[in-house]
């Protein structure tokens, strides 16, 4: 609730600045594209199964970009009073900064931009470093623990390293068919059928489109057997 009332506090805040400012229209303008190109992405409107999303936040942050880059330009060729003199009053007596100076700075901070630029393009290098940069970055993310167990299985990684990334996936959300599938095929071939049929069983109960490539039943019929439940095998066959 704390984090929920400081943004509210914080918006309303910027909010009410910039309608104080709202001689300087980049402000107003700048703001309006912020808060209305974030609807698809913070929750309000759903897009996708993401409770939300920042893939289109650039969208959004060119927005803040103008808000930015236009009041940096202002600040450089007016003097911004406070006082008698408001910080958005017209009036304000004209005192530049230097020319040199905002070359100085226009460069410094492009550089900055480079720099941060290369280092996130080298995440999207190829799926693995991606997926693995996601569930590293945001803790109890499922799926992208399940694309990473999936990626490392297709690069022929041993299952050390592949199954602890679907144990992650189905602790963080129980329900996931996927990583309970490739649990109980784990635990089935490591002569646990108990545990096997208990994964088999959470699957079929939240079926997904992969129910149909993956033989659920044959296999859970395969583990009753080794349990010496031919009845319930024989169900499963069936």
């Amino acid at each position: 609730m704390w984090q929920l009332a400081g943004a509210l506090a914080l918006l309303l805040a910027i909010s009410a600045l910039v309608a104080m400012a709202r001689r300087r229209r980049y402000l107003v303008m700048g703001w309006l594209w912020f808060l209305i190109t974030l609807v698809p992405m913070n929750g309000i409107v759903q897009v996708g199964h993401q409770a939300m999303a920042d893939r289109y936040a650039y969208v959004s942050f060119v927005g803040l970009f103008i808000m930015v880059c236009w009041s940096v330009a202002d600040f450089g060729t007016r003097s911004w009073q406070w006082g008698a003199s408001s910080a958005f009053d017209d009036r304000a007596e004209s005192r530049p900064v230097p020319i040199p100076w905002r070359a100085a700075l226009s460069v410094v901070v492009v550089l900055v931009l480079v720099v941060l630029t290369h280092r996130q393009i080298g995440y999207w290098k190829d799926a693995l470093t991606l997926w693995r940069h996601a569930a590293n970055v945001v803790p109890g993310n499922w799926l992208a623990e399940d694309n990473v167990g999936l990626l490392l299985q297709q690069a022929g990684r041993p299952e050390q390293e592949v199954v602890p990334h679907f144990f992650k996936a189905s602790a963080a959300n129980p329900a996931d068919s996927l990583s309970n599938m490739y649990i109980a095929i784990y635990e089935q071939t490591h002569g646990h059928p108990q545990e096997a049929i208990l994964r088999y069983d959470n699957v079929l109960r939240n079926p997904l489109p992969l129910r149909a490539e993956a033989p659920i039943d044959q296999n859970m019929g395969a583990a009753y057997l080794e349990l010496g439940d031919r009845a319930k095998a024989q169900q499963c066959f069936d």
